[in-house]
């Protein structure tokens, strides 16, 4: 039987050549010239400063220390995330306030956002403060959810006011613009991009920071290897990390960046081909639109009037199918470890995780994939509600 994979990466001779070449080299490490290679490349393709990790992850945690955030503050954070998008917050000591996502879309609810701000805090000494807990709120976290671009200036202005740093967690948005142009990650404080296994373009693992100013970006490159700056007698400067990306994982995403325009061309292709087959087929079934500039990378189908557990066995039944079908993160605020924490007018997000399924996305599937995927997802789906 095929199995139909969520999203998987095509690793071509390119990708094994350049290993290969790194191997030959002996540099293995972040020191290596795959690093450097890569990162103006990137930094090429998005117009943007930035600097390589080893994860997306790790790019989220340096963006959290770069805005100054510190213990015992509070950062702002959509429900509907990665978990890795809460977990960088613990990290420091700091305390997520919960967000709702828009009605029949997973990412961040702005206006909630603003509301909360303008009614539930108040401002002491040029900073914001929560009325119910008295703590600082120092950032807020942007996800945008299956690389669909999020709008945020109306927050911008707010944000820059209530002295509140931004970050865009970009982990699965490569390749996606905001309506002036600019990639996707570079209109924040600071933005991060993931290059996992699952992304548009993979390194293996790893991800990379936006970062603006000099000072900042010379900073992340000490502390991403151990904040030490003097290397024969080992100085150190702060407290640092082992946060570069590896030399290996350089070359392979190096030489998958080198077929971006392609794979996000055949990326939009595949969306259209599942919107032309599961359009208007159930009065309950719509995909989740992509924002005007998206890149297309997961897609995911809403079935309104749905419960969590039809969705487990359509799930179950798809994957013995041989579809990968996923549902969405399970919301962050219900997870056990994080119930304790504020939430605010968190209506729609309790509703839309029962509601949307992933189906396989990776960018070489052929027309045929595609009905065969859908044809047997159209089924289920009118089994259940039958």
């Amino acid at each position: 039987m095929k199995i139909f994979s969520l999203h998987e990466p095509k690793l071509d001779g390119d990708e094994i050549f350049n290993v290969n070449k790194c191997l030959k080299t002996g540099w293995l490490s972040p020191s290596g010239n795959f690093v450097k290679i890569f990162q103006t490349k990137l930094e090429n393709f998005t117009k943007s400063n930035l600097v390589l990790t080893n994860s997306g992850t790790s790019a989220l945690h340096l963006s959290l220390i770069l805005s100054n955030v510190k213990k015992n503050t509070e950062v702002m954070v959509p429900t509907m995330s990665f978990i890795a998008t809460i977990n960088v917050v613990l990290y420091l000591g700091c305390h997520p306030i919960f967000f709702d996502c828009q009605k029949n879309n997973p990412n961040l609810d702005i206006f909630k956002v603003i509301q909360f701000l303008k009614k539930n805090t108040f401002r002491k000494n040029g900073n914001t403060y929560n009325k119910k807990t008295k703590k600082k709120i120092s950032a807020i976290i942007l996800t945008h959810v299956f690389g669909n671009v999020l709008e945020f200036n109306n927050l911008k202005i707010i944000c820059r006011k209530y002295n509140i740093k931004i970050i865009e967690d970009a982990a699965e948005a490569l390749g996606s613009k905001f309506n002036n142009q600019s990639h996707a990650g570079t209109q924040a404080d600071f933005g991060i991009l993931s290059f996992n296994i699952n992304k548009i373009i993979t390194s293996s693992g790893g991800g990379a920071i936006f970062i603006k100013s000099k000072k900042d970006f010379l900073r992340a490159k000490l502390l991403i290897k151990q904040s030490k700056f003097n290397d024969i007698f080992f100085h150190h400067s702060e407290v640092g990390y082992n946060y570069g990306m590896s030399n290996i994982s350089a070359a392979i995403g190096f030489s998958q960046l080198k077929k971006i325009k392609k794979i996000l061309k055949m990326k939009k292709n595949i969306y259209l081909n599942y919107k032309k087959i599961l359009d208007s087929k159930f009065t309950n079934i719509k995909m989740v639109e992509p924002s005007r500039k998206s890149n297309y990378w997961l897609n995911a189908i809403l079935i309104e009037n749905n419960s969590y557990q039809n969705l487990k066995v359509l799930i179950s039944r798809l994957i013995n199918q041989g579809i990968q079908a996923r549902p969405i993160w399970y919301p962050c605020h219900k997870q056990k470890y994080l119930k304790n924490f504020q939430q605010y007018k968190l209506e729609n997000a309790d509703k839309i995780y029962k509601k949307i399924i992933c189906l396989p996305s990776s960018y070489f599937l052929s027309k045929n994939n595609i009905f065969r995927i859908s044809r047997v997802f159209l089924n289920e789906t009118k089994t259940k509600k039958s």
